[in-house]
């Protein structure tokens, strides 16, 4: 009964409730296989890949990012037999992929994409997010005397 009514919470996304009924399901047969599935399931969902993990995953990869001189001057010298281009196809929405994958790249590399490539090109959305990597990072200012 616990085990099913688990199941009944999860389909609802109340996993608290959840939660609590494969405990009590638990407690009365500790060796059920399924409640121990179910149970370590509503953990992950619980635990590990929240959304705010996830943004909070990206804000410190995204600090961790480094702007290097020397990596600049390696990559991007006459002296490089090698040249890099990524090319960034467009589609509306679809766009939106590249843009995700970039980013996790940017994440596990630890460096931005426009130190990675010699020339990014797109065309339609991805046009605009080849635009957006190659434009220099630069912060905003707020100052009250200004309109």
């Amino acid at each position: 009964y616990w085990y099913f009514r688990s199941i009944a919470y999860c389909k609802k996304a109340d996993y608290k409730n959840a939660q609590e009924n494969i405990v009590e399901a638990l407690k009365l047969d500790n060796k059920n296989k399924l409640a121990d599935e179910q149970r370590l399931f509503l953990k992950k969902l619980t635990e590990e890949n929240t959304i705010k993990r996830r943004i909070d995953s990206y804000e410190r990869g995204k600090r961790a990012i480094k702007y290097e001189m020397n990596y600049l001057k390696s990559s991007h010298s006459k002296e490089s037999p090698t040249y890099n281009i990524l090319s960034i196809d467009g589609g509306g929405v679809c766009g939106i992929l590249p843009a995700l994958w970039l980013s996790e790249i940017e994440y596990r590399t630890h460096r931005p994409i426009s130190h990675l490539f010699n020339m990014i090109a797109g065309t339609s959305a991805g046009g605009i997010i080849a635009a957006g990597l190659s434009a220099p990072s630069w912060k905003m200012e707020y100052n009250k005397d200004m309109p």
